[in-house]
């Protein structure tokens, strides 16, 4: 579209590091590899994108609170996945990652905080957890210390089947949570303006 000259608006593309589903998504290094040649003056190739998690209703999103069948589920991502996340941001790239469950919400933003920690010249670079479904208060004001776009999708907040299955998944308790928009628009995080979360249009609400 630049090239026919048809592009009117910046884009900010990021590059697939993992899939929930294990099976869709290529290696990642021969995009990385070819990044650069691709950065125009409309695109910029700077995201890096993980999916965290996949979705409480099959237990892969990791939840604070166990589901009403048991147990805490778990993430798509480990420490080898952690350890790239940092090294990614640390070489300029915006760290981009899926995040459903309360607990996945919860272990990316420990790694963000662990970027911060061993790179402090990092928080000038918006990092963006997407979705935040189940999203605890005590993990709000984390977002803004440590400069995180908080990404949501009410798309799928509106009552509907699925959510009368996600309450019997998870249970009363970790439904307090979800949709957990209004008292993060309270603390004044940065949000973004398309379901990107392109730095170029994000905001801060207040």
């Amino acid at each position: 579209m630049e090239r026919e000259g048809s592009l009117n608006l910046h884009i900010s593309g990021s590059i697939p590091m993992n899939d929930w589903a294990k099976d869709r998504c290529a290696d990642p290094e021969p995009l990385i590899a070819v990044a650069d040649a691709y950065r125009s003056a409309l695109f910029d190739p700077i995201g890096r994108k993980w999916w965290g998690d996949g979705t409480p209703l099959s237990q892969s999103s990791l939840m604070v609170a166990e589901y009403a069948g048991g147990g805490h589920g778990m993430m798509s991502v480990d420490q080898t996945d952690f350890d790239r996340m940092i090294e990614e941001a640390r070489k300029g790239a915006l760290v981009r990652v899926h995040a459903i469950g309360d607990g996945s919400v919860r272990t990316i933003l420990d790694v963000f905080e662990n970027l911060r920690r061993v790179d402090p010249e990092s928080v000038s670079e918006c990092q963006h957890i997407a979705h935040n479904m189940i999203l605890r208060d005590e993990d709000i004001p984390r977002f803004r210390k440590l400069n995180v776009v908080a990404n949501f999708s009410p798309v799928v907040y509106y009552r509907s089947p699925s959510m009368s299955v996600l309450e019997a998944m998870i249970g009363a308790e970790s439904m307090r949570y979800v949709a957990n928009v209004k008292k993060t628009m309270r603390a004044e995080l940065t949000f973004p303006l398309a379901a990107t979360g392109q730095r170029e249009r994000s905001t801060r609400i207040h």
